[in-house]
């Protein structure tokens, strides 16, 4: 059975966030019972083309992986018949380029179609461009395009998002592939007074980075942030280093830059928590490898992961409760090794409980073989 992937977020991408991680690592998986072709863009999300790629087809993870340079993926009409999948997969709802001319091709050849609105549907990242985000979806349906086509959710609450755009559509619930090597870990100590916080995330505003920054300035102790992640946002990135620049004495803040996907687990080893109140997560790839890791999370209610203070793996925390935000940073600021070694237990335990590998690998062979 061959399987066309259509996506912008794939291997060698470091400044394309969590859906490069999601992407490369289902096309590896698939790769293992099935003919696998990805169709992607050869250059970076800031124009960097990727180093040892050849332009056209590539052999990488047992895939055929064809680069276009020109960002012109509409022009693939050809390709596809080449490729002539029994399976398209379409990450993103709203990258156009792609997704319109691949819904009607699907449609004309009658070809199974799997589209993953990858969070784009959550409200967050829904009222960005709110008016034209509406006239796009009711334009495609207008079109016909969603007519037999079936969604990838990564969570339920992606699920029920979907269901109010879409409700007649088949939906497949299953969370994101992980980095399998980010189930290794290594305990650090903790001493009381004193914290280090990881912030791993695209320097744009749907992240909030500058929230993050901002709930630090009710600390007490010596606590530094160290923030990985591209500048995608110029203005916005400006913004959240004067806000750094402000802060107390006993806070520190490390812009660290962007690194490459498959050294996160081992740098956020190195941390005691991480801090993410971000706007929207449909996965949140930063956040599992945290827990992955037996780190605690201190988040927003806007991921899946949910419940973390009952199993002591973090906490959970609606973003209009910034000063809840800072009295989670403060108890694990006051923590002993002893106390914080039972959160990193919890944190452990938590994600094994939730993200069950095995099972996980058996749901993405029934989505993809339509077993």
């Amino acid at each position: 059975m061959r399987l066309l992937l259509l996506t912008h977020c794939f291997y060698p991408s470091q400044k394309r966030g969590g859906p490069t991680v999601s992407m490369t690592n289902m096309a590896k998986f698939a790769a293992e019972f099935m003919d696998v072709s990805v169709v992607t863009i050869g250059y970076d999300s800031d124009g960097t083309k990727y180093k040892g790629i050849n332009e056209g087809k590539n052999s990488i993870f047992g895939c055929d992986v064809y680069y276009l340079q020109n960002n012109r993926m509409a022009d693939f009409s050809e390709m596809i018949q080449n490729i002539n999948p029994d399976v398209i997969y379409i990450s993103s709802l709203f990258s156009w380029q792609y997704c319109v001319p691949a819904l009607r091709i699907a449609k004309k050849k009658k070809i199974r179609t799997i589209l993953a609105p990858r969070g784009e549907l959550m409200p967050s990242a829904f009222s960005m461009k709110h008016f034209r985000k509406i006239l796009y979806v009711n334009f495609l349906k207008c079109l016909g395009l969603f007519r037999n086509v079936e969604i990838h959710a990564t969570s339920s609450d992606e699920c029920n998002e979907v269901k109010k755009f879409l409700p007649h559509v088949k939906i497949f619930t299953v969370q994101n592939l992980p980095m399998v090597s980010a189930l290794v870990s290594q305990y650090i100590k903790k001493s009381v007074g004193q914290l280090e916080v990881a912030f791993v995330g695209r320097i744009h505003p749907i992240k909030n980075l500058d929230v993050a920054l901002s709930i630090l300035k009710n600390i007490r102790g010596n606590v530094t942030m160290y923030v990985y992640g591209s500048c995608e946002v110029p203005e916005y990135y400006s913004k959240c280093k004067e806000i750094a620049d402000s802060l107390p004495e006993n806070i520190q803040v490390r812009f660290e830059g962007n690194v490459p996907h498959d050294s996160i687990p081992q740098i956020l080893s190195g941390y005691h928590v991480l801090l993410s109140p971000t706007q929207s997560e449909n996965f949140g790839q930063a956040i599992v490898e945290m827990l992955m890791q037996h780190r605690p999370v201190v988040i927003s209610t806007n991921t899946p992961w949910r419940e973390l203070a009952p199993n002591r793996a973090g906490y959970d925390i609606a973003l209009d409760q910034l000063e809840t935000f800072a009295e989670a940073i403060n108890g694990f600021v006051d923590m002993t090794d002893a106390e914080f070694r039972e959160w990193c237990d919890g944190a452990g335990a938590y994600i094994s409980e939730r993200l069950k590998l095995g099972e996980l690998v058996v749901q993405y062979r029934q989505m993809l073989v339509g077993e």
